[in-house]
């Protein structure tokens, strides 16, 4: 290991220890999480390189079929265990930000109320990333994911 991508570990470590008011005895877990994050800004930062490098503009071209709508102020909780909120919506898919590590290409149940109605949908998850970490009232230090998910099928019947 490099001895900068070491220091960024060591200092993103003693922050999360911080941020989780110091307890004692996590030093494993906050170095792991922190190798996480930082290996994964690294892939992120590589992967903008080589695009950029590639000789190619990157035209930030749209390619979804349905326009999306920006939502604000929706939480939705699939399970119990996951704090979801979703960020916008559209026909074919949905963005959202979750406390859950949410697997590619594995199916999930999304449930949007609509006046009284429950719609339980069932996507994909074509990408998900850590976006950040947050200090929970507790104590308590959650990351938080963004993912977006592909419906099996278009919403219709359900207005956006």
């Amino acid at each position: 290991m490099d001895n900068d991508l070491h220091d960024e570990i060591a200092a993103l470590a003693y922050e999360l220890y911080e941020q989780s008011g110091r307890v004692e005895g996590r030093d494993l877990d906050n170095w792991l999480e922190a190798d996480k994050i930082v290996r994964t800004r690294y892939a992120v930062k590589k992967l903008v390189k080589a695009i950029k490098s590639s000789g190619k503009e990157h035209t930030e071209t749209e390619r979804r079929k349905h326009e999306r709508v920006p939502v604000k102020g929706v939480r939705r909780n699939p399970s119990h265990s996951l704090s979801t909120k979703i960020i916008n919506i559209s026909l074919g898919g949905v963005a959202i930000e979750t406390t859950k590590k949410l697997q590619a290409n594995k199916e999930y149940v999304v449930e949007i109320k609509q006046k009284g109605n429950a719609h339980r949908i069932k996507g994909r998850v074509i990408w998900a990333v850590l976006t950040r970490i947050e200090k929970e009232k507790s104590g308590d230090v959650i990351a938080v994911y963004k993912a977006g998910m592909k419906f099996q099928e278009p919403l219709f019947g359900i207005k956006l």
